[in-house]
């Protein structure tokens, strides 16, 4: 789930790996080749970034490229001295770097391979507010570093670099409340895909704190209430247990590494001693959650993630993101028969293992190496692979990977049946898929929807577009929707264990996993080698390299055979009671007659669930009994399915403030919700996304109400609003509006065509409004005392 593109134009991607940055400047760059004079008058205002391995100009002007200057391409840096016959002001304090290359980038702020310019040229800048005197001799410092030896150069960079953060404190006005307990504070770094953010952690009783070094980010200081923390879980780093990961609520987390283990559990042990934080902790371990798996409580789809999870897979590296599996073997039919057994690719074999003859030729070679032996050279989950198939909604990524450039065509994401015939064909292309095939608000990373210039095919002459789907897809998104529907499809529910056993299990590693011809280049196994333990820094850089560019093998959760789902006829039933809270027998509902209250006293309790962490605001039941819709202070709407007796949607609707109440439109596709940040919100359940935000209120919406298509709101500014609903959402303009309450509007109703609204205040006064075609009197008021 990698970002459409950085939220500005510079971003830390446009790096190399391993690059440092310390810190930009205000600065005018002078174009080359002019004359003095017009190289003035055209100077170019823009941003300039020191860099551990290059010096980098982002202009103001969007519609000019950014420069990039790498110091191994750099002969000459000084201040610049003009001759007697030069016309720039003699106060123009410029300095001049002499070149053999420069990078020139994200021109009009478009995603393009990077253009390399080669040939010496004179690039002259002025600073705007810093001395030279201060600032030339970094800069100095840093090339010459560049053209020392691996060795040297990564240990002068490093004493630079500790130097450097060494003497950043943590900003204590960044904290919320000077009331504040500080519990710790640390180095890290945030890990990102491809980029490692480093700063500073630190810890209150209420909040964490991430302040990174460089001033890049709009936000000087990432911030996560521990109150919004849903769960945390360690993780490695580079194969080394030194990672946090922590969720917050509507899908978001944010991964951090630290120096040593020992640092990273400090931090974790801090963190989980909180009681908003330990609270959170209270998660289905792997058996319950593998129990409710093979009762179908859970979905395919969301058992595999809660297994990457637990495996250490994660969307914020991409040496370790979430692998899924192949699914579908037929591209090439006009329609994708889900009943057919030969629709399905077998679970039981690695990618590899499918073709016979692909795998003969691998075990030929395998049988004639050295220790430590290996099947496949290549992996089913690399950083490569997941931007193979990202790559056109994640473009700057591939640019960072692949050095500024763009794969060539003939090995770039262009067909799905192509993709398919090559991991079951080519020797180095044993790739698995990423959950994005099976998220159905995901298919836009099929779509080219930036036109990036992706090249022409040169054995076949097609340029590449959007990736060629096969004849049973409508479109990418109803080629997402049937992925999923075969993922969940009782075919794949009977043998999914299979493939859990490959990737999870007991065939991962060792004589099984000879046995099922799923044996992998070691170094990618947890465990397979200690970093900490080699003392020679280019060996240690050659395996950390190594790492990053082939993958790593999930953590092995299961050591048995992975058991089955169980068939419809033993579900349910069987089910141990850590399952549902109170009661193992499935939901009935809806069989006794809602009319006759001659049982009331046998009303008995089916069971019991916890969905919110906070109070719930108000809920509503769909009219078959099935559905229950909540929302509550925790700021999150929350949709349970009864018969199934699981959540299947949490969502955030707004920020962190407070939902007040919630209705259900009478097609049952919006939920419309009232919120303390004075909004109203129109949630489509079918798209599943917010379709209409309506400032409603000067105050906290209180209360909502609907009837057919009238919407009425009360609110803590004291009135009372009626707003006309849509399919495609409310009508912005209201209808009406009542200001005859002296107190906070706490709740309301309306008659069922809409003719009668009542309302109750804090101050305990009723009203009812009585409404005659567009016409709104007031009725009456009572007073209850």
């Amino acid at each position: 789930m990698l970002s459409n593109r950085p939220p500005q134009r510079f971003s830390l991607l446009l790096l190399d790996e391993d690059e440092y940055y310390f810190d930009d400047f205000s600065a005018y760059y002078y174009l080359p080749n002019l004359d003095d004079e017009t190289a003035f008058k055209r100077r170019v205002k823009g941003r300039l970034k020191l860099c551990s391995a290059s010096i980098i100009f982002d202009p103001e002007e969007i519609k000019l490229p950014i420069l990039k200057i790498p110091f191994r391409h750099v002969d000459f840096v000084d201040k610049w001295q003009p001759n007697l016959m030069s016309k720039l002001p003699a106060k123009a304090d410029l300095f001049v770097i002499r070149s053999n290359m420069v990078l020139e980038m994200k021109e009009n702020n478009t995603n393009a391979p990077y253009v390399f310019k080669e040939g010496r040229a004179d690039h002259k800048f002025s600073l705007t507010y810093v001395a030279l005197s201060s600032f030339l001799p970094r800069l100095n410092q840093l090339v010459t570093i560049t053209k020392l030896p691996p060795e040297s150069r990564e240990s002068q960079v490093n004493i630079i670099i500790e130097e450097r953060e060494n003497g950043i404190t943590f900003n204590k006005s960044a904290l919320e409340d000077i009331n504040e307990k500080i519990l710790t504070e640390t180095k890290c770094i945030r890990v990102t895909p491809l980029v490692n953010d480093p700063g500073r952690i630190l810890i209150t009783n209420a909040i964490v704190y991430f302040q990174p070094f460089n001033n890049i980010s709009a936000h000087p200081v990432d911030k996560i209430r521990l109150d919004s923390i849903v769960r945390m879980q360690k993780r490695r780093y580079v194969l080394r247990d030194t990672g946090i990961e922590i969720f917050m609520e509507g899908d978001k987390s944010m991964f951090f590494a630290f120096q040593k283990p020992s640092l990273r559990d400090e931090v974790f042990d801090t963190l989980i001693k909180q009681p908003a934080v330990l609270k959170s902790q209270a998660m289905d371990d792997q058996h319950n959650m593998t129990l409710k798996w093979q009762n179908g409580l859970i979905s395919n789809y969301d058992y595999l993630m809660f297994l990457n999870y637990s495996a250490g897979r994660t969307f914020n590296d991409l040496t370790q993101y979430p692998v899924f599996p192949w699914i579908i073997a037929d591209y090439s039919s006009p329609v994708l028969d889900l009943t057919n057994e030969k629709t399905f690719r077998d679970l039981s074999k690695p990618i590899g293992a499918l073709n016979q003859e692909r795998l003969k030729m691998l075990q030929e070679r395998m049988e004639e190496m050295p220790d430590p032996k290996f099947l496949y050279g290549t992996h089913y989950s690399t950083p490569g692979y997941v931007l193979f198939y990202l790559l056109r909604q994640a473009p700057e990524y591939m640019l960072r990977l692949q050095n500024g450039k763009f794969d060539a065509p003939s090995r770039m994401f262009h067909s799905i049946q192509e993709t398919w015939t090559g991991v079951n064909v080519n020797q180095a292309d044993v790739k698995e898929l990423i959950p994005e095939f099976y998220q159905e608000n995901s298919a836009e990373f099929l779509l080219n929807s930036e036109r990036l210039p992706l090249g022409v095919k040169p054995e076949t002459g097609v340029r590449l577009d959007d990736v060629v789907l096969p004849q049973w897809a409508k479109d990418p998104h109803d080629f997402v929707v049937k992925c999923r529907e075969a993922l969940e499809s009782d075919f794949i529910s009977e043998h999914l264990n299979d493939w859990i056993d490959l990737i999870f299990g007991y065939k991962q590693q060792g004589e099984e996993a000879k046995n099922a011809n799923n044996v992998f280049y070691h170094l990618t196994y947890e465990g397979a080698v200690n970093i900490d333990m080699i003392r020679d820094p280019l060996e240690k850089a050659a395996i950390i390299s190594q790492i990053k560019e082939f993958g790593q093998t999930p953590k092995r959760l299961f050591t048995e055979p992975h058991p089955k789902r169980l068939p419809m006829e033993q579900r349910v039933k069987d089910v141990p009671s850590v399952l549902t809270p109170d009661s193992s027998e499935p939901l009935d509902l809806g069989t006794r007659s809602v009319h006759s209250w001659e049982h009331i006293h046998e009303l008995d309790l089916k069971f019991s669930f916890r969905l919110h962490k906070d109070l719930i605001s108000e809920f509503q039941l769909s009219r078959d009994n099935q559905t229950l819709y909540s929302v509550s202070q925790d700021a999150s709407l929350k949709i349970y399915s009864l018969a199934e007796k699981k959540q299947i949607r949490s969502v955030n609707l707004c920020e962190s403030l407070a939902l007040s109440s919630c209705q259900l439109s009478p097609d049952e596709k919006v939920v419309i919700a009232g919120s303390w940040d004075n909004n109203i919100y129109a949630y489509s359940i079918e798209s599943g996304r917010t379709i209409e935000t309506v400032a409603a209120h000067d105050d906290s919406v209180s209360c909502l109400c609907l009837k057919n298509d009238l919407l009425a709101s009360g609110s803590w500014d004291s009135t009372v609003k009626t707003w006309q609903v849509r399919p495609s959402g409310i009508h912005r303009v209201q209808l009406a509006e009542f200001m005859d309450h002296d107190a906070e509007v706490h709740c309301i109703d309306l008659a069922k065509q809409g003719s009668i609204c009542v309302t109750g205040a804090a101050d305990g006064t009723f009203q009812v409004e009585i409404k005659l075609k567009v016409e709104i009197k007031l009725k009456d008021e009572i007073e209850l005392k």
